[in-house]
């Protein structure tokens, strides 16, 4: 198996399983959380493309949290670059904000730390997988609800 099937495979389950639990939260009395169907949504308008690494190894941001790590920065960023992508729901996408897996729907700091990397190493692609869901509290996080 390459690398980028692992990492698809990889990032998948991890998705799965959060974008699972989520589906399944059957306490809205304390939070309400976010289904599949919403998140999904966001990437309607959003076309999945299909990478080639040619032997080169991405880096792989996975980030998880509230709403700090996700979409909920006020100014957009429109990126300037096509070697930072977005995993979500097993397929990648150019990333733009705002970043697919997140429930906010303003900006995040990761685009721009992907193109602050690429000024350090302009040849390793950037693949930012976010697994965040805002307005939630800690205790939804260390009980297992998200």
């Amino acid at each position: 198996m390459r690398f980028a099937q692992k990492l698809v495979l990889a990032c998948s389950i991890g998705c799965i399983a959060l974008l699972a639990g989520i589906y399944f939260y059957s306490n809205p009395a304390q939070t309400k959380l976010p289904t599949l169907h919403f998140l999904q949504q966001k990437a309607k308008n959003r076309k999945p493309i299909e990478i080639d690494f040619k032997n080169k190894r991405p880096i792989v941001l996975l980030i998880l949290g509230q709403s700090n790590a996700g979409n909920y920065g006020e100014k957009p960023l429109v990126s300037t670059t096509k070697k930072i992508y977005n995993f979500f729901d097993g397929k990648l996408y150019t990333a733009q904000e705002p970043l697919l897996g997140s429930t906010g729907n303003g900006s995040s700091p990761w685009i721009r730390l992907g193109e602050k990397w690429l000024v350090y190493d302009s040849t390793t692609p950037i693949i930012i997988c976010p697994i965040v869901v805002g307005k939630t509290p800690i205790s939804a996080w260390s009980t297992g609800e998200c």
